[in-house]
């Protein structure tokens, strides 16, 4: 637990004159021009401060606020002042970065003092993990490097945190008025996509993603999932789940499908694609079939070797070069992807979080590319030139692949494509059926062996 005032950029307490000069520098005087000051400065910058008073319209279901204001009552008695600071804190904290955690700045709130209670108590008493309490601190002489304290919530709070009834203001919360949860988009067409990426999508599979994707998410199950995981990760897999499926059990997800420059296509409101593996058994079928993936083996880096016309060996390539190398399969995958999509030596080396394994490895790899795999490295630099061409032929392959199995096995429903993987409802042999067509049209497309797998989603991530 923190033992200093946190955030403290105050003079020296020890004399009257330095702890007079502390609460200013706070805002902590009544009346103060500095506390006076900083409330109108924040105004007009734009910043959170007005958000707690109500013009952040931010939703969010009246019981996870409850919940806050619950857990904290034995903390501190908690006045007017606190509970607008644990609605506004409670905004932040119910759509949080699944990474880099909900930034709870001091100056967002009244005062500094109540911004210092409301991270220390959120964080005394259990209710969320401060990611790094010293972030607040400058580093290297930088002040660029001050970062405001980030907070991941419980997973207790995520869950209450959905349903349809939400509240937009601490007025609204206060009076007991609740409305219904916004819609995550009202398209009429769901379906963007990009002319100038050069890869047309077919028509089949277009009728397929405007139609819907012929899932749901079990929210029973997704919880099952959720307590399986180690209690470090839960709460961040939890918020990135609810980004992919929405925070209320729908009868089918209907994101937006948008396609990108490079051809890729993207989910969105809701984010599917971004679901977790370890949390995918949560989806089922909307006609209760059994959930399949198919998935190409080492697909961009095949690709690669088509485009350079380097012959793979026989297995697993990952797992070869990294023996070659001395390290492992998981290793030498983070070195050879960055790799194909132009990623240099300096860049590792100047990157502001650099791995350090990562600058190891690199240069094992490349001697062993180099020997095993002498074409494809000496490839590598002609992709650099265009980033997006792995992409862009990955993307012809896979939607070809795709609209042909459609057709062939009679999948009606688009499930969830993910780039170079399949998730679809299906029967055994429907699926197996998808995963022969794919091994096919791949081979046709690219006159190389292009490796498929088919599992059901629930053997797949089961032990993960």
């Amino acid at each position: 637990m923190p033992t200093t005032s946190p955030e403290s950029h105050g003079g020296p307490t020890g004399s009257p004159r330095g702890a007079k000069a502390s609460r200013v520098a706070h805002g902590s005087l009544r009346g103060s021009p500095a506390r006076r000051g900083s409330v109108y400065a924040q105004q007009r910058r734009g910043s959170g401060y007005s958000g707690q008073y109500g013009a952040d319209k931010r939703q969010i279901a009246p019981q996870a606020v409850k919940f806050l204001e619950d857990r904290l009552a034995g903390y501190h008695k908690l006045n007017i002042t606190k509970r607008r600071a644990v609605f506004f804190a409670a905004q932040k904290l119910s759509r949080y970065h699944h990474k880099n955690g909900a930034r709870l700045r001091q100056e967002d709130f009244s005062s500094g003092e109540t911004g210092r209670w409301i991270q220390e108590a959120l964080w005394e008493s259990g209710l969320a993990y401060c990611i790094d309490w010293n972030s607040w601190k400058p580093t290297h002489f930088d002040f660029r490097n001050a970062k405001p304290r980030a907070f991941v919530p419980c997973t207790e709070f995520l869950w209450l945190e959905t349903g349809p009834k939400v509240v937009s203001s601490f007025a609204d919360y206060i009076s007991g008025r609740v409305e219904l949860r916004d819609p995550l988009h009202e398209l009429n067409d769901p379906l963007i996509l990009c002319a100038s990426s050069g890869v047309t999508i077919p028509a089949n599979v277009a009728a397929a993603l405007r139609k819907g994707t012929g899932l749901r998410c079990d929210f029973d199950e997704l919880r099952t999932r959720v307590m399986e995981l180690p209690e470090e990760i839960q709460s961040r897999k939890l918020c990135a789940a609810f980004a992919a499926v929405g925070r209320i059990e729908c009868a089918e997800l209907m994101p937006i499908w948008e396609q990108v420059e490079w051809a890729r296509m993207y989910a969105s409101k809701p984010a599917l694609v971004n679901m977790p593996k370890p949390l995918t058994p949560a989806l089922r079928d909307v006609n209760g079939s059994e959930l399949y993936e198919i998935d190409f083996s080492s697909f961009e880096l095949r690709i690669a070797a088509n485009i350079t016309g380097q012959k793979l060996p026989e297995g697993d390539t990952y797992e070869i070069i990294g023996e070659g190398a001395g390290i492992s399969r998981k290793r030498t995958k983070d070195v050879i992807n960055p790799l194909l999509h132009g990623q240099t030596m300096e860049q590792i080396w100047y990157a502001k979080d650099g791995s350090p394994s990562l600058k190891n490895d690199r240069p094992l790899v490349e001697r062993e590319l180099a020997r095993a795999l002498p074409d494809f490295f000496a490839g590598v630099d002609n992709l650099r030139k265009d980033p997006s061409r792995l992409q862009r032929r990955g993307a012809e392959i896979f939607f070809t692949c795709m609209s042909e199995a459609m057709d062939t096995c009679s999948i009606a429903s688009a499930g969830l494509p993910k780039h170079d993987g399949w998730i679809i409802g299906a029967t055994e042999a429907q699926a197996k059926g998808v995963q022969r067509v794919f091994q096919h049209v791949a081979e046709r497309i690219t006159g190389s062996h292009f490796p498929v797998k088919c599992e059901r989603v629930h053997t797949v991530f089961l032990d993960n």
